[in-house]
Protein backbone atom coordinates (compact mmCIF):
# COMPACT_ATOMS: atom_id res chain seq x y z
CA UNK A 1 0.00 0.00 0.00
CA UNK A 2 1.62 2.91 -1.16
CA UNK A 3 -0.67 5.99 0.26
CA UNK A 4 -2.43 6.30 3.67
CA UNK A 5 -5.85 5.47 3.58
CA UNK A 6 -8.00 8.19 4.76
CA UNK A 7 -7.96 8.33 8.51
CA UNK A 8 -10.41 10.84 10.69
CA UNK A 9 -7.92 11.21 13.31
CA UNK A 10 -4.57 11.61 11.56
CA UNK A 11 -1.82 9.35 12.41
CA UNK A 12 1.72 10.69 13.80
CA UNK A 13 3.42 10.95 17.83
CA UNK A 14 0.54 12.57 18.86
CA UNK A 15 -1.83 10.54 17.56
CA UNK A 16 0.43 7.51 18.93
CA UNK A 17 0.09 9.18 22.16
CA UNK A 18 -3.00 9.68 21.94
CA UNK A 19 -3.57 5.61 21.47
CA UNK A 20 -1.30 4.71 24.37
CA UNK A 21 -3.33 6.75 26.92
CA UNK A 22 -6.58 6.01 25.78
CA UNK A 23 -5.71 2.64 26.55
CA UNK A 24 -4.48 3.25 29.86
CA UNK A 25 -7.57 4.96 30.66
CA UNK A 26 -9.82 2.22 29.51
CA UNK A 27 -7.77 -0.34 31.22
CA UNK A 28 -8.18 1.59 34.47
CA UNK A 29 -12.05 2.33 33.90
CA UNK A 30 -12.64 -1.08 33.12
CA UNK A 31 -10.07 -2.97 35.53
CA UNK A 32 -9.39 -5.45 32.71
CA UNK A 33 -7.60 -6.15 28.90
CA UNK A 34 -9.70 -9.03 28.45
CA UNK A 35 -13.14 -9.30 29.78
CA UNK A 36 -13.57 -11.61 32.79
CA UNK A 37 -16.44 -13.53 31.48
CA UNK A 38 -14.10 -15.02 28.70
CA UNK A 39 -12.26 -17.55 29.68
CA UNK A 40 -8.39 -16.89 30.07
CA UNK A 41 -6.52 -18.49 26.89
CA UNK A 42 -4.68 -21.52 26.97
CA UNK A 43 -0.35 -20.98 27.03
CA UNK A 44 -0.90 -21.90 23.34
CA UNK A 45 -3.92 -19.55 22.46
CA UNK A 46 -3.69 -16.96 19.13
CA UNK A 47 -5.48 -13.67 19.86
CA UNK A 48 -5.78 -11.22 17.26
CA UNK A 49 -6.20 -7.06 17.64
CA UNK A 50 -7.99 -5.93 14.48
CA UNK A 51 -7.20 -1.88 14.74
CA UNK A 52 -4.18 -2.21 16.60
CA UNK A 53 -2.70 1.05 16.26
CA UNK A 54 0.28 1.50 18.76
CA UNK A 55 -0.13 -2.31 19.48
CA UNK A 56 -0.40 -0.77 23.23
CA UNK A 57 -2.94 -3.92 23.70
CA UNK A 58 -0.84 -6.40 22.21
CA UNK A 59 2.32 -5.08 24.49
CA UNK A 60 0.61 -4.81 27.44
CA UNK A 61 -1.39 -8.25 26.79
CA UNK A 62 1.90 -9.61 26.45
CA UNK A 63 3.17 -8.88 29.63
CA UNK A 64 0.14 -10.62 31.51
CA UNK A 65 0.10 -13.86 29.37
CA UNK A 66 2.75 -16.90 28.72
CA UNK A 67 5.23 -15.73 26.36
CA UNK A 68 3.80 -19.36 24.29
CA UNK A 69 0.63 -17.49 23.62
CA UNK A 70 1.12 -15.90 20.16
CA UNK A 71 -0.27 -12.21 19.71
CA UNK A 72 -1.18 -10.87 16.58
CA UNK A 73 -2.23 -7.12 15.72
CA UNK A 74 -3.60 -5.86 12.22
CA UNK A 75 -3.91 -2.39 10.97
CA UNK A 76 -4.26 -1.06 7.34
CA UNK A 77 -1.62 0.95 7.30
CA UNK A 78 1.81 0.03 9.60
CA UNK A 79 2.99 3.78 10.27
CA UNK A 80 2.65 3.57 14.02
CA UNK A 81 3.89 0.21 14.91
CA UNK A 82 6.52 0.37 16.64
CA UNK A 83 9.57 -1.05 15.54
CA UNK A 84 9.83 -5.29 15.44
CA UNK A 85 13.10 -4.63 17.74
CA UNK A 86 10.87 -3.37 20.12
CA UNK A 87 8.58 -6.24 20.13
CA UNK A 88 8.50 -9.65 22.69
CA UNK A 89 8.81 -12.24 20.03
CA UNK A 90 4.89 -13.97 20.32
CA UNK A 91 3.82 -10.30 18.97
CA UNK A 92 3.63 -10.03 15.18
CA UNK A 93 1.69 -7.26 13.46
CA UNK A 94 0.70 -6.99 10.32
CA UNK A 95 -1.22 -4.78 7.64
CA UNK A 96 -4.57 -6.15 7.28
CA UNK A 97 -7.69 -3.99 6.20
CA UNK A 98 -10.32 -5.69 8.82
CA UNK A 99 -12.74 -3.75 6.94
CA UNK A 100 -13.09 -6.50 4.28
CA UNK A 101 -15.43 -9.21 5.33
CA UNK A 102 -13.66 -12.08 3.91
CA UNK A 103 -10.02 -11.95 5.72
CA UNK A 104 -7.42 -13.99 4.25
CA UNK A 105 -7.84 -18.11 4.28
CA UNK A 106 -4.75 -18.57 5.92
CA UNK A 107 -6.44 -16.78 9.00
CA UNK A 108 -9.84 -17.46 9.07
CA UNK A 109 -10.40 -19.83 11.96
CA UNK A 110 -7.16 -19.63 14.03
CA UNK A 111 -7.83 -17.10 16.53
CA UNK A 112 -8.94 -17.96 20.69
CA UNK A 113 -9.76 -14.18 20.85
CA UNK A 114 -10.18 -11.41 18.67
CA UNK A 115 -10.44 -7.90 20.09
CA UNK A 116 -11.72 -5.06 18.77
CA UNK A 117 -11.53 -1.42 20.38
CA UNK A 118 -12.69 2.12 19.23
CA UNK A 119 -13.60 1.51 15.98
CA UNK A 120 -16.73 3.82 16.15
CA UNK A 121 -15.17 6.86 14.19
CA UNK A 122 -13.82 4.77 11.62
CA UNK A 123 -16.20 2.29 10.47
CA UNK A 124 -17.49 3.58 7.03
CA UNK A 125 -21.85 5.02 7.55
CA UNK A 126 -21.51 3.66 10.56
CA UNK A 127 -22.59 -0.07 9.31
CA UNK A 128 -20.18 -2.95 11.45
CA UNK A 129 -20.83 -5.36 9.54
CA UNK A 130 -18.16 -6.05 7.36
CA UNK A 131 -16.26 -5.50 10.31
CA UNK A 132 -18.03 -8.01 12.31
CA UNK A 133 -18.06 -10.36 9.67
CA UNK A 134 -14.25 -10.37 9.25
CA UNK A 135 -13.32 -10.59 13.28
CA UNK A 136 -16.39 -13.79 13.36
CA UNK A 137 -14.43 -15.13 10.50
CA UNK A 138 -11.37 -15.14 12.41
CA UNK A 139 -12.28 -16.89 15.25
CA UNK A 140 -11.90 -20.33 15.72
CA UNK A 141 -14.88 -22.58 15.96
CA UNK A 142 -15.45 -24.37 19.35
Amino acid sequence: MDTEPDYLLVRGMHSSIRLNLQHYLWKDGLGYLIHPSIPLPRPDSRIADLGTGTGIWLLDLASQLPATTQLYGFDIFPSQYPHAAHLPPNITLSVLDNLQPEPPKDLQGTFDIVHLRLWLGVVPNGDPIALLTHALKLLRRK
